[in-house]
C-alpha cells in the first residue's frame, strides 16, 4: 500500500469523500488517469485482516465515480453510512485492477461517530 487516508464518518449520515492521484512513476505532480485501470474497488472489513470479510464494496457506478479535467480524483460516496453496525472503527482498502494484477494504492480505518437522538 501507497497511501493511508483515515475517513472520518457520522453514522448514518451521507458522505462524499474525494481522493485524488498522481503518478509517482512520473516526475513532477503527474496526474494518474483512474481510467486506466480495468476496476476500482474499495472494500470496508471489520478489521484489516485478508480472510475478513466485506462489510461493503463499492466499485465504479455504484458509490465510486471518477471525476476532474485529468480524470484523476475518485469521488466515494457514502450513502447512509453504516446506520446499524455496533463498530466504531472499520478499515478500507482501494484495489486497482489492470490486467487481473490487483494493486493496493491506498487504505486506511473509517472512523464512524454515533449519533444519538434524545
Amino acid at each position: 500500500m501507497i497511501g493511508i487516508a483515515d475517513i472520518d464518518l457520522i453514522q448514518g449520515s451521507t458522505a462524499i469523500i474525494r481522493l485524488t492521484f498522481e503518478d509517482l512513476l512520473q516526475s513532477g505532480l503527474t496526474p494518474l488517469d483512474l481510467r486506466d485501470f480495468d476496476s476500482i474497488e474499495l472494500d470496508v472489513k471489520k478489521e484489516a485482516l485478508i480472510d475478513s470479510p466485506v462489510l461493503l464494496s463499492l466499485v465504479i457506478g455504484t458509490g465510486l465515480t471518477i471525476i476532474g479535467e485529468n480524470h484523476n480524483i475518485l469521488e466515494i460516496l457514502f450513502n447512509r453510512a453504516f446506520p446499524t453496525i455496533d463498530i466504531i472503527t472499520l478499515r478500507y482498502d482501494i484495489l486497482f485492477i489492470k490486467n487481473q494484477v490487483f494493486t493496493t494504492l491506498v487504505g486506511g480505518q473509517i472512523n464512524l461517530t454515533k449519533v444519538v437522538t434524545i
